[in-house]
Parts: structure tokens; C-alpha cells; sequence
């Protein structure tokens, strides 16, 4: 009795896995982008940072696709305490990716945001935005002591 149901429970996982057909990670033809803060809500946020000193973030700019992304412009709004990175060569391969580095550098104690519009060949968004915010903070006065940073 025993044999006859594993041999039934082998029987059906195979019969499973014959259905199952094409892999579905399979990578669209055409140039496809996604970044490293797609779901996420407001894009991404800087670590706080004292006023005057600045903060590093790399924003991954990934091509789905099995044709190259080609980046033709990209253009950034707001707030002037960022600057915005990227390198010079924008074509991105197929089912590769680059990085795009952002600076934050707080010139009063505040929110700060902005954003930026990637324009591109990709079939899923041809204007993709990410947003993006930082934090300035105060620095501690002489005589309160610190505990490290913000």
C-alpha cells in the first residue's frame, strides 16, 4: 500500500512539472526597465544628515529586456541639495544594468525632495520616475555632546 502511493505521488509531480511548460522568468525581447526602489512608495529616502555634510546613494537602473536599453536623456527636478551621478555611456545591455549615484548635501536643517525622469526606449515606461527625499538636521551644539550622528 505504501508503494503504490509514492509511485502515485511521483507519478503526479511529474505529470505537475510536464505542465508547467516555459520557465516564467523568461526575459521580454523588448528593452525593459526596472530600478532597485521599484514598490517602493516615495521612491527612496537619504539617511538624515547634518547640515553642511553629505550623504551617498546609488539608485541600480536594471534592462529586463534581450535588446539594449538605450537612456536618451535624464532630467532632475527639485531641490538643489542633490546632485545627480550617472555615467557617461547610457545603453545598458540586455538583462544588464548601471548605477546612478545621487548626493545629498543639506545647506539648512529641513526636508528636501526631488525627482528624476529617466527617459528611454523601454516598452514598460518610456518616462520612468523616481522620486527621492533627504532629512537635514542641526548639528549638536558644542555643549551638548553627541551620540554619533543623526
Amino acid at each position: 500500500m505504501r508503494v503504490q502511493v509514492l509511485g502515485a505521488v511521483a507519478v503526479a509531480i511529474f505529470f505537475g512539472m510536464l505542465a508547467c511548460g516555459k520557465p516564467t522568468d523568461e526575459a521580454p525581447e523588448e528593452p525593459t526597465i526596472r530600478t532597485d526602489r521599484d514598490g517602493i512608495d516615495g521612491g527612496f529616502q537619504f539617511t538624515p544628515a547634518y547640515v553642511g555634510t553629505s550623504r551617498q546613494e546609488a539608485l541600480m537602473i536594471e534592462n529586463l529586456g534581450r535588446k539594449e536599453l538605450v537612456i536618451s536623456s535624464v532630467d532632475k527636478t527639485g531641490d538643489d541639495a542633490f546632485v545627480l551621478e550617472a555615467p557617461q555611456n547610457l545603453t545598458v545591455p540586455p538583462r544588464g544594468h548601471t548605477f546612478f549615484r545621487f548626493f545629498f548635501t543639506p545647506k539648512e536643517a529641513r526636508t528636501y525632495s526631488g525627482a528624476i525622469v529617466i527617459h528611454s526606449n523601454a516598452v514598460n515606461e518610456p518616462q520612468k520616475t523616481v522620486a527621492y527625499t533627504g532629512i537635514g538636521v542641526a548639528p549638536p551644539q558644542a555643549d551638548g555632546g553627541t551620540d554619533g550622528g543623526p
